[in-house]
């Protein structure tokens, strides 16, 4: 049985769900579903891996569902400019806002670039994801507790979310055969188990409330630019 495979296949379901359903509630609540500096650094981590992993490793499975993620991307990304404004650091100045958050994906981007120019696409992957799944995890959770409500988040995002890296923790910190040495990998195996707790919390929080919205921050006219 290829475990990676079924690893590869499972993990892109899952979070290819988060992101369409990131992308559906962002616009029912005209708010955006995923915490900004986890999105930046997603969205750089897919991009990156998706086209130095196609001339590195050649179209893989996870080749091919790094450029499938990048174009769901693009949406979230649009919910974000669209509606995140109001919960930025510059509510006051669209030029501000755009100009911090271009920087925000530049400095993702090179970033990620950085891991890859060390160690390899492989190598690169799997460390460099972990440490930035333990950003989202916490990043959602510290979202619900801000917002206090629900806005621009679901039930189903937090179990895809939590599923989406439970699996390929399982699978890379025992069985992954790759460039990696030790095994098992105690570094996968305990920042997966990091990931996992505070997805469990942030699902808990998701059912603690009782699933309503509230309107997110408005800009005052006066303050539009």
């Amino acid at each position: 049985m290829d475990f990676q495979l079924l690893s590869t296949v499972f993990t892109a379901v899952a979070w290819t769900v988060v992101y369409i359903e990131a992308i559906r509630v962002g616009l029912r609540d005209k708010s955006y579903a995923m915490p900004f500096w986890a999105l930046s650094m997603n969205i750089a981590w897919e991009v990156m891996h998706a086209v130095f992993g196609y001339f590195e490793l050649g179209m893989t499975s996870q080749v091919g569902a790094n450029f499938v993620w990048s174009l769901f991307d693009v949406g979230i990304l649009y919910t974000y400019f669209k509606y995140g404004r109001s919960e930025s650091p510059f509510p006051e100045s669209k030029n501000a806002f755009v100009t911090w958050s271009v920087c925000a994906l530049i400095a993702s981007a090179i970033v990620q670039y950085a891991f890859i120019a060390t160690f390899g696409c492989q190598l690169a992957a799997v460390y460099s994801a972990w440490i930035q799944n333990v950003l989202i995890s916490v990043s959602f959770v510290e979202m619900r507790l801000r917002r206090g409500s629900s806005l621009g988040q679901s039930k189903l995002i937090a179990y895809s979310k939590w599923l989406g890296t439970l699996v390929p923790s399982i699978y890379f910190g025992f069985f992954f055969r790759g460039k990696v040495a030790n095994y098992p990998n105690t570094f996968v195996l305990i920042i997966g188990l990091v990931c996992a707790l505070y997805d469990m919390y942030y699902i808990f929080l998701m059912h603690r409330g009782d699933g309503s919205t509230s309107a997110p921050p408005t800009i005052p006219d006066a303050l539009k630019s």
